[in-house]
């Protein structure tokens, strides 16, 4: 006989339904001299045992407790008895349940995110033949017994668990956003950067909402307007006209150089857009002044 023999086993990890889940291989190498090497104990095996699946983070806290440590406990609470006439419940009875209560000392941290309170659900003797086993230093194996019943275990709702998951919720946000006062001048840019959206037209809407506006401005400035200016430009560029007025005057706005230009919108603010500055506050808020490498030089 060989002094060192290797022996591989396959475990096979089975769900709920039956089927396998995981394997995974391992390989044990026993000396030959251990005379219980692959002896199968087995005097426990009519035992009955549940096979329960519970969450990870319940999972962990239990494998993680010191051995000796209480882990919870199992409660049994008896439903109504049911009516021998009807063969019903009453709707005041209890309800029949099973539920383990989570020692609250596993947890070192008081302000761990356990959920302590769970619901046994779905329990049922349909299972296929299972037997837990362990493999003891020498070699042997040692069943446990037989799985006679599954379950799940069931968060229960409850105001602690509700107050969990709100603390969870807020740990996970992380927002960098800030509110701070607008100033005038940042309300003042997006009413002209709007206005020159709108005037670059956008879309057809606007396009149209624009054309039809520039015709009642034109109407209103030919109204408003003296023959003495329309004939004073008429022929001009617009570049022509804008030196020409800023050469009498130092600020002028949009609808100021509209009704004396009588050119659209849309051109007054392009040529602005190009030749000027915009004031955004101060003592000339909201009016247009040459660039100076436009302005004559002094």
């Amino acid at each position: 006989p060989l002094h060192i023999s290797t022996v591989t086993t396959r475990i096979t990890t089975t769900n709920m339904n039956g089927a396998a889940a995981t394997t995974t291989d391992s390989k044990v190498t026993i000396s030959s001299t251990q005379p219980n090497y692959a002896k199968v104990r087995n005097e426990s095996v009519s035992r009955q045992i549940w096979l329960a699946k519970i969450p990870n983070k319940l999972h962990q806290a239990w494998e993680n407790a010191p051995e000796g440590t209480v882990l919870g406990h199992f409660t049994f609470t008896k439903g109504g008895v049911k009516d021998p006439k009807t063969g019903k419940l009453s709707k005041d009875s209890t309800k029949q349940s099973l539920s383990v209560q989570v020692d609250g000392n596993i947890h070192k941290n008081k302000e761990h995110d356990l959920p302590l309170s769970y619901s046994i659900e779905a329990l049922t003797k349909k299972v296929p033949v299972l037997h837990p086993f362990t493999r003891d230093s020498d070699g042997s194996i040692v069943l446990h017994g037989t799985v006679a019943r599954s379950c799940n275990l069931q968060i229960q709702h409850s105001r602690e668990y509700s107050r969990l998951l709100k603390n969870r919720l807020i740990s996970t946000v992380n927002s960098s956003r800030y509110v701070k006062p607008v100033d005038a001048s940042d309300v003042s840019l997006a009413r002209d950067a709007a206005a020159l959206k709108a005037a670059s037209g956008a879309d057809f809407g606007s396009s149209v909402a624009r054309h039809g506006q520039e015709v009642i401005d034109a109407k209103n400035d030919a109204a408003n307007a003296g023959p003495s200016k329309k004939r004073k430009f008429e022929g001009q560029s617009l570049r022509t006209i804008l030196f020409e007025m800023y050469a009498t005057q130092q600020h002028w706005t949009v609808k100021e150089i509209r009704a004396a230009s009588g050119f659209p919108d849309n051109e007054v603010r392009a040529a602005l857009q190009e030749m000027c500055d915009f004031h955004r506050s101060g003592e000339h808020r909201g009016s247009w002044e040459l660039k100076k490498e436009y302005q004559p030089q002094s």
